[in-house]
């Protein structure tokens, strides 16, 4: 199976510039408001938001001007690289963030993680036991700007590839 190069064009460029457009929003939210890039709640916003904004203007825009008889699978194949450009440039522009400007970063989120993990440490040692919470606490303690951007890429492709499918169906013949 080829991937056309036309393909390729329009899901990079609206991949990219999705995921300069996710990164500019986080980097603006941690700018103004102090808000962490890597929080729970920012990165849950900015992919809820800009995945499925991007995947449908790339297949709008493939449809409109490539190819006006577009399959599901041509229409899907061109959603899912759109969000995989765009979760690969938000995490690596991150990651460069992360280690030219932004150091403190990853401490703090490990610090506001730990914390919320000690606020519901009684509802979550009800929930999951005494040892997956020791071993979550573990956890958030070892993460690393790596391991952060490798699960910003995780959310963004899981979440792509569930909008990618609707796209597919939306946008087909």
């Amino acid at each position: 199976m080829m991937v056309d190069t036309s393909v390729i064009k329009v899901s990079s460029r609206y991949g990219v510039l999705g995921g300069v457009v996710s990164f500019v929003f986080g980097l603006a939210l941690y700018l103004l408001y102090k808000q962490n890039p890597y929080s729970e709640q920012t990165e849950l916003f900015s992919t809820l938001i800009f995945v499925p904004v991007f995947v449908f203007l790339g297949v709008k825009y493939f449809k409109k001007y490539i190819n006006p008889e577009l399959s599901f699978a041509e229409a899907f194949k061109v959603a899912i690289l759109i969000t995989l450009f765009l979760a690969i440039t938000v995490a690596l522009l991150q990651l460069l963030y992360t280690l030219i400007l932004g150091q403190d970063l990853v401490p703090q989120f490990i610090l506001e993680a730990q914390t919320e993990l000690v606020k519901s440490k009684l509802e979550l040692t009800k929930s999951v036991g005494v040892d997956n919470y020791e071993m979550m606490l573990k956890e958030v303690s070892n993460r690393s700007a790596l391991s952060l951007g490798l699960k910003q890429i995780t959310l963004r492709w899981l979440v792509g590839f569930f909008v990618s499918i609707v796209s597919a169906v939306f946008f087909r013949k």
